[in-house]
């Protein structure tokens, strides 16, 4: 199925058609950062570590996440490497039938109503709860935690961060805090859960810092939760959006796995990512100075005419389909395969359990940007339960 897109809060399409042409290389003023549109430069940017650093330039003016994703090679890979059987593709399909599970637990909270709200009802709950049992911490917590990711990536552009950066530092010190307690808690009481293996790793023959442990947690439950829920809550504003490719995967559920990459380019929960040139660099033929902050793009990348035909269209048979939406090169997302099996598993029992999906007039969607996050913050549908017969 092709289906025009439609035009999203938040992702400016005919500016990112325009800057591509016009200014594909532009440096924002106000924000003192460096802004690269076109598909080719933002390759070119995460197939090169070596010039681009994930390691954030002293006095930059966007804070990261402190974690090993502001890291470089090799500290990068050493810590990665620690966590990424948890992640693996065949550890992940190991995962298929819980997630089934926890996603009809889900459903059957709400089913009776005959309405939900993606977001709160489905999409965000879900990837909470399966990522707090990974870790090792109460998916009772999901509450807060939530509360804690969303003041990270929720609503934040260079302007908010840099003038008022408390609510930024209270949630690192709220995530901080508690996985302090919980590492803690484990050392006392060893699990099968990644706290407890981050406990017995060893990098250089030492074992991590209290610190380091936190680090990581913060990552994988901010990352992990905020960028699946996004993506299930995207790919159902987008079957909103497109009616008939809700028919359409209906009767062909195998094309679900397509349809999550075309959210995945042209509603991605990633729209941009930061790096810093660690030397002076030409992108485009323009000169960037070094160490200074460079801006990707993602969502323009996503739809460079160049790289991408119709570029606008949602297009569930579009092969190949390169997107960037997990990034490239040795930052690809960890978490990749589990967000698109979570997303498979959610989006395929909608619809095998609810039918007559519809919007609702009285309560629009509503959608919430980052400065590198895009997605459904509140999405009400209406609904009625498949017949089992």
């Amino acid at each position: 199925m092709v289906s025009q897109a439609k035009q999203l809060s938040g992702l400016p399409y005919e500016w990112f058609a325009y800057m591509r042409k016009a200014h594909p290389v532009w440096f924002d003023d106000k924000t003192q950062m460096w802004n690269l549109f076109r598909y080719e430069d933002v390759c070119f940017v995460l197939s090169n570590p070596t010039l681009f650093s994930a390691q954030a330039s002293p006095g930059s003016p966007v804070p990261g996440l402190p974690s090993f994703q502001g890291m470089d090679d090799p500290r990068h890979r050493q810590m990665r490497s620690l966590v990424w059987h948890t992640f693996s593709p065949r550890m992940i399909a190991d995962l298929a039938a819980h997630i089934e599970q926890v996603t009809d637990q889900l459903l059957d909270a709400v089913i009776a109503c005959g309405q939900m709200d993606v977001a709160r009802d489905l999409a965000y709950p879900l990837p909470l709860i399966l990522m707090a049992e990974l870790l090792g911490v109460p998916p009772q917590d999901q509450a807060k935690l939530h509360e804690w990711s969303n003041a990270l990536l929720s609503n934040n552009t260079p302007e908010t961060i840099i003038s008022s950066p408390q609510r930024h530092r209270w949630a690192i010190q709220c995530f901080s805090d508690y996985f302090r307690q919980h590492v803690q808690q484990h050392r006392q009481q060893p699990r099968a859960d990644v706290i407890s293996r981050l406990l017995e790793a060893q990098v250089d023959g030492h074992p991590l810092s209290e610190q380091a442990i936190v680090e990581m947690c913060l990552l994988l439950m901010v990352a992990g939760n905020e960028t699946t829920a996004k993506l299930i809550g995207n790919a159902l504003l987008a079957f909103q959006q497109h009616p008939q490719l809700l028919q359409e995967l209906r009767t062909k559920p195998a094309l679900i796995v397509s349809a999550i990459e075309e959210v995945g380019r042209l509603y991605p929960p990633i729209v941009a990512s930061e790096r810093f040139t660690t030397q002076e660099v030409t992108v485009a033929g323009v000169c960037i100075p070094a160490h200074q902050p460079v801006l990707f793009r993602i969502a323009s990348a996503n739809t460079d005419e160049a790289q991408f035909e119709e570029p606008l269209s949602f297009n569930t048979h579009r092969t190949p389909n390169k997107h960037l939406g997990f990034g490239q090169g040795v930052h690809f997302c960890l978490g990749a395969f589990l967000a698109r099996l979570e997303a498979k598993i959610a989006l395929s029992r909608v619809l095998e359990r609810l039918q007559d999906i519809q919007s609702i007039p009285a309560r629009p969607p509503k959608q919430v940007q980052g400065l590198f996050t895009f997605g459904v913050e509140s999405l009400p549908i209406t609904f009625r339960v498949v017949s089992c017969s």
